[in-house]
């Protein structure tokens, strides 16, 4: 996949999230709709995440299963914090 549209599919994703937050945060409270809107924002960052990973120059098919494991633990870390970021930072803001 080319670097455009997974720049384009991470923005999307983001102004969703910020947008569920947002509804989420006027209400004062978390209902139990967010968590798996969160989730899957996480999941579909990670997965994107995943994909930059040959612009990169990193090979995940070469190395051991713990790597792979450790690669795959540090891919969803990086994917949280790429989803909670932005939005932390304009929550900062307001």
């Amino acid at each position: 996949m080319r670097k455009e549209f997974i720049l384009g599919i991470y923005l999307v994703v983001e102004a969703i999230y910020f947008f569920v937050t947002t509804m989420d945060l006027s209400r004062n409270d978390i209902n139990n709709n967010f968590v798996p809107i969160w989730i899957i924002c996480i999941l579909i960052n990670s997965y994107l995440l995943y994909l930059t990973l040959p612009h990169l120059k990193i090979n995940i098919k070469s190395k051991s299963t713990l790597a792979k494991t450790i690669i795959t633990v540090v891919i969803l870390l990086i994917g949280a914090l790429i989803t909670n970021g932005p939005i932390e930072l304009l929550g900062e803001i307001n």
